[in-house]
């Protein structure tokens, strides 16, 4: 009998790590229907296998995963990290022969956002906190260098090592039951009230909201403007925000504003025109909407003024500001 493996690569800002809690969650559940989620290192996500992947490594986390594969009696696995999405062709076709040596056949899975939406969702999560600080120009180049943010060239250098017919793309939406998705797609029949359990108990990630990201990038400027350095700004002003994010939070969804500029999304756009037009060509069935910037851009917040005088205040009281 053949082994199958589902290797989901992401990508970035998709709702990874809700899926990745998820899938620890339902360890059980699917090994009833015969699927292992191997918590090879202890955590959530098989992060340090890719890696090792990645550097082409035999030993440490990729010598554990070949004996479990062989020793453990499951027959079908799923691997799950987002940092799969970056590799080179090199990393791909090294980490296809790995997993065929092993008898596997691999469906690859991975979602798709619109890419001014995953910056959005980059600058608002506090980990990212420090691209706030750099101009527009830097993050074209830091968007440029990274290959989660080209559809195309990510879906043709996995579908050339794998198969076209073996790599799936999903839509990623805040409204859409990503983990659901997931396992319509992976053909494995979890059911569904306890996915429903899974949500209940809560995986997003921490990170403060737009108004509190929108407010911090101003102060940032103004901490720069007085000499502070990037450092203290993240070690002082982060955990501060992680503290009174919640306090910010507004009443419509709809008055969020956008982190990014109408420029910088004029720009993302131009920058990701070929790749998008011909990635929607070749994955036919997705909405066209997902590889353009049509929306409406929102430019003001619903009161930034507040936001940075009580981001301002709370900075004060916490002396961020002493000896500087």
């Amino acid at each position: 009998m053949s082994r199958q493996l589902i290797l989901h690569i992401g990508l970035h800002k998709t709702g990874t790590s809700s899926l990745q809690f998820a899938l620890f969650q339902l360890r059980n559940e699917l090994q009833q229907l015969g699927w292992s989620y191997p918590g090879l290192n202890g955590s959530l996500a098989h992060h340090q296998l890719r890696r090792d992947l990645a550097m082409q490594k035999t030993s440490g986390v990729v010598s554990k995963f070949r004996e479990y594969v062989l020793n453990s009696g499951f027959q079908n696995f799923i691997i799950s990290s987002e940092g799969f999405d970056v590799f080179t062709p090199d990393q791909i076709r090294a980490t296809r022969d790995f997993f065929k040596g092993l008898g596997l056949e691999t469906k690859v899975i991975y979602f798709i956002r619109n890419q001014a939406d995953m910056l959005e969702s980059s600058i608002a999560g506090t980990k990212n906190f420090k691209t706030l600080a750099r101009s527009e120009a830097d993050t074209i180049e830091r968007i440029k260098s990274r290959f989660p943010w080209k559809l195309y060239t990510c879906h043709q250098q996995w579908s050339d090592y794998f198969g076209g017919s073996n790599v799936f793309v999903e839509i990623y939406e805040h409204h859409r039951d990503t983990v659901s998705r997931f396992f319509e797609v992976a053909q494995i029949g979890i059911n569904k009230s306890s996915i429903r359990s899974i949500k209940e108990l809560g995986s997003k990630n921490v990170s403060v909201n737009h108004d509190a990201a929108f407010a911090s990038r101003e102060i940032i400027r103004q901490l720069h403007q007085q000499g502070v350095s990037t450092l203290h700004i993240e070690s002082v002003v982060m955990p501060l925000l992680r503290e009174i994010g919640p306090k910010l939070e507004i009443e419509s969804l709809e008055n969020r504003m956008s982190l990014i500029s109408s420029s910088l999304r004029s720009n993302m756009e131009h920058l990701f025109q070929q790749e998008n037009q011909m990635f929607s060509k070749r994955i036919k069935e997705l909405p066209p909407q997902y590889f353009s910037f049509s929306r409406n851009v929102r430019t003001e917040p619903a009161n930034p003024e507040s936001y940075q005088q009580t981001l301002m205040q709370e900075l004060v009281n916490a002396n961020a500001l002493k000896g500087h």
